[in-house]
This record gives structure tokens, C-alpha cells and sequence, in this order.
């Protein structure tokens, strides 16, 4: 009976945790052949080669310290199949003589074999706590990331998304970045005639349209209130003028519906494009640029808005004040 029970609890303490935890296309192997992911897992079998060659009843728990340093820094899929190989490899050695964790002074009348499984399946338990505590904790900052670097109405990127992704740009001083800074017209007064809520689907839309026309050849951004921006890189002058020429034109040709009624919106635009220079990252340079088409987009304003201003539309502007 001892042996039956054993067997069965050791069982379903490895073997279930494992069988529930099966989702192997959230654990990428790129993301695994690292020294940092594979040390504990040479970790264990280090330790269990010491636990066979010393013995005793300690000797199970020799994997312990390996297997928790498995469960914070490992994906819970492979911690489960590490644990479920780790008592397997216990029992098999237990059995075939080469683990003795046959105490001097027994209590009990429990064969090594019984032991060893009970051992184990205790064991199991404290990396399995570990591994879920450490994956519930990954999901929660993964969904806080999410929520930081996303904008939720429109599901372009935020600013601090903006700036994050621009961190896995290929950054050298040579390389040309180029801003294209978007502010809705006249949008306080859209707000005031139909309500926020016509508001916020007339920015859902503008996203939209953006996304059309950008798409995967550059970051979109909601900036702030009606303001977005879209970063281009390995653009001149001319090709980030005919884009957001594009940009406009795609806002500005198909009405927007807003409460069953039809609404022409318009946006101003503002350029500006650049190189780090005596920048280090392109944090810096975005930064820098973004205040230049902001100033370009000023222009736009002033000069009657739904146009766009080109990267040199302030020297332009001053040179005909003057």
C-alpha cells in the first residue's frame, strides 16, 4: 500500500504540473540557448550528480536550490519538465542502488524506494510554487508594458512606446531620421459641436488611416491629445515631404462620419529630418527632431492650416517676414 500510494502521489505532484503547463509556443528556443538560461539547468545536473555520490536521505534535496534558481528565470513549461526529469532521474537512481537514502534509525518500515518517491514528490512542490509566482509575475508586467507603451484608444504606440521601441533601431551617427508631426484642425471645436466621445472616433479613425498609409516602413505615435507623430528612417528631404503629403491627403479626401452626419477633418503637418551628430541615441535625436517639427507645424497653422510645412519651412518662413 505504501508503495502504491507513494507512486501515485510522487506521479501526479511531477507529471500534472507538466501536462498543464504545455504551452511550448510562448517559449521560443532562440530565447533559451543563453548562459544565463542554461546555467541552472546545468545547475540541477551538477546537483544531482553530488546527491548520488555522497547519499543519504539529504541527498534528494541536493536539486532544490538549482531547481528554484530554475523556476525565476526560466519559462514554467520548462521548469515543470525539468522538475518532472529531475524526481524521475531521483527515483531511477534510488532504485537501482546508486542514490542510498537509507537512514541508520528508521521509524517507519518504508523501503528506500517509497521514500525516495515521497521525498521527490515533497520536493516537487516548493520550485512548482516558485515557477508559478515568477510566471504570474511576468504576465502582470508584460500587460503593464503593454499598457504603458500602447495608446488604448487608438492602439498606436505611446511616447514612452515611442522611445522604447526606437531603442531597437540600428542607431550610427550617419543614418538619417525624419519626423512627421500631425495636429488635427480645428479639434476643440469638433469636441464642442458633437461631443468626445465623435472626438475620440475621429482620432480612432485618423490612426487608422495613418497605419493604412505608414504601415510597417515606420513608428506611429500618438504624441498627445490630437497631435501624432510618425518616425521614418533612411528618408530625404523630398521622400518624407511626399509622404506626409500622403498622410494629408489620406485625412483629408474621405469624410468622417460622426453621429450619422459626414465631416471634412484636416490636419496641419510639421517636418523635420536630421542624423545623430553629436548624439548618442536616437532617444536624443527623436527628441530633437520633434521639437523642430513642432515648430513647422506652428507654421502650418499660421499660414492656414491642412498643409504641410517642409524641414527647411522656417528658414522660408523668417527669410519672407523679413
Amino acid at each position: 500500500m505504501g508503495d502504491w500510494l507513494s507512486e501515485q502521489f510522487s506521479t501526479g505532484s511531477m507529471l500534472l504540473p507538466f501536462l498543464l503547463t504545455r504551452d511550448w509556443q510562448s517559449t521560443p528556443l532562440r530565447n533559451l540557448l543563453h548562459i544565463s538560461r542554461l546555467s541552472p539547468i546545468f545547475a540541477v545536473i551538477l546537483s544531482l550528480i553530488v546527491g548520488a555520490m555522497m547519499g543519504g536521505a539529504g541527498s534528494l534535496t541536493f536539486p532544490v536550490p538549482a531547481l528554484i534558481w530554475c523556476a525565476l528565470v526560466l519559462p514554467i513549461p520548462l521548469t515543470s519538465l525539468i522538475i518532472l526529469l529531475t524526481g524521475i532521474t531521483e527515483i531511477i537512481l534510488v532504485s537501482h542502488g546508486v542514490m542510498n537514502v537509507q537512514g541508520a534509525g528508521n521509524l517507519l518500515p518504508l523501503s528506500p524506494l517509497t521514500s525516495a518517491r515521497l521525498g521527490v514528490a515533497t520536493i516537487a512542490i516548493s520550485p512548482l510554487i516558485v515557477a508559478v509566482s515568477m510566471d504570474a509575475i511576468r504576465q502582470l508586467n508584460q500587460r503593464l508594458a503593454l499598457r504603458a507603451n500602447f495608446d488604448f484608444l487608438t492602439q498606436l504606440l505611446s511616447r514612452s512606446g515611442l522611445y522604447e521601441s526606437l531603442k531597437e533601431e540600428y542607431f550610427t551617427s550617419r543614418r538619417e531620421m525624419g519626423v512627421i508631426m500631425i495636429d488635427v484642425d480645428y479639434f476643440k471645436t469638433i469636441n464642442d459641436n458633437f461631443g468626445h466621445d465623435a472626438g475620440d472616433k475621429v482620432l480612432e479613425e485618423m490612426a487608422r488611416r495613418l497605419q493604412d498609409v505608414v504601415g510597417e516602413t515606420g513608428l506611429i505615435c500618438r504624441f498627445g491629445g490630437e497631435e501624432f507623430v510618425v518616425i521614418l528612417f533612411d528618408h530625404n528631404a523630398q521622400q518624407l515631404f511626399d509622404m506626409a503629403e500622403t498622410l494629408r491627403q489620406a485625412i483629408a479626401k474621405e469624410k468622417f462620419w460622426l453621429q450619422g452626419n459626414t465631416l471634412t477633418v484636416t490636419a496641419s503637418l510639421g517636418l523635420a529630418l536630421g542624423s545623430a551628430t553629436d548624439d548618442r541615441n536616437w532617444h536624443s535625436v527623436a527628441h530633437r527632431l520633434i521639437s523642430a517639427a513642432d515648430k513647422n507645424l506652428y507654421l502650418s497653422k499660421r499660414n492656414g492650416r491642412n498643409q504641410t510645412s517642409p524641414v527647411n519651412a522656417q528658414r522660408a518662413f523668417t527669410s519672407d517676414v523679413a
